[in-house]
């Protein structure tokens, strides 16, 4: 604490290609092509949400970058145990984890499963249990769950249509994390691109020659970094069962 610590991160090569058939251009036009693209950025969006949280650089899969579960480790500062080998969500254990969480100047988020989230609506509808859960609109007028005063973000499923945040740690059991984001806390980092800016590049490679098909290329430099060690915490050893005190 009060220090710093010089750190370097490696940037991951993150994209896709995207193919649309000539003959569905010829039948539907331009549209055909938009559907192509905005189903294929869907997927990649559920790709970079998995890997901010279950990411291992090095895996087989070696293009990712170290997600959450990979940078807080058991053992570290920042890990704390649900319970000694596995339990039911715990919400002192909750409070516990948004405590080691330093977000000044910006908000601290709760990041859990989909699971999780409607043990903490039923707990919400408890008198004994939902005196800290409450909703909130968020800046778009949207319901938003909140927990104390942590926002509460929900993870999908990944490319495989498995829970990002399933039970599939030791005992069965799984991990939910606080995080703040921004500056000097948890963010992400990104390259260069082809175009001598920075961020996402995307561009029409126009026809193919082997098939009949038209091909975009998007290639997005990226990874993310933790600045701050304690802008974020990870609490594990959850079982899927109802919310308890």
């Amino acid at each position: 604490l009060g220090s710093s610590k010089p750190q370097a991160e490696t940037l991951k090569v993150f994209g896709k290609d995207i193919k649309t058939d000539s003959s569905k251009l010829a039948l539907y036009g331009t549209g055909a092509h938009r559907r192509a693209v905005d189903q294929a950025i869907r997927g990649m969006r559920l790709r970079i949400e998995d890997t901010v949280v279950n990411g291992n650089a090095s895996a087989p899969n070696a293009r990712a970058f170290d997600g959450l579960k990979v940078r807080l480790p058991v053992g570290s500062s920042q890990y704390i145990a649900n319970h000694a080998t596995a339990g039911p969500p715990s919400l002192a254990a909750f409070d516990e984890l948004l405590d080691a969480v330093d977000a000044a100047p910006s908000e601290k988020m709760l990041i859990v499963p989909k699971t999780i989230r409607r043990q903490l609506s039923a707990a919400m509808r408890s008198p004994t249990l939902g005196g800290n859960i409450n909703l909130q609109p968020d800046e778009f007028g949207k319901q938003t769950m909140f927990y104390g005063e942590a926002r509460v973000i929900v993870t999908d499923v990944n490319t495989s249509k498995q829970a990002i945040q399933g039970y599939t740690d030791a005992n069965s059991t799984t991990s939910i994390y606080a995080c703040a984001f921004g500056d000097g806390m948890v963010s992400g980092i990104q390259g260069r691109n082809t175009r001598g800016g920075y961020g996402l590049d995307s561009y029409d490679v126009g026809e193919m020659h082997v098939t009949p098909t038209f091909l975009t290329r998007i290639v997005w430099h990226l990874s993310m970094v933790i600045e701050n060690e304690r802008a974020a915490a990870r609490l594990a050893n959850i079982t899927n069962a109802a919310v308890v005190a």
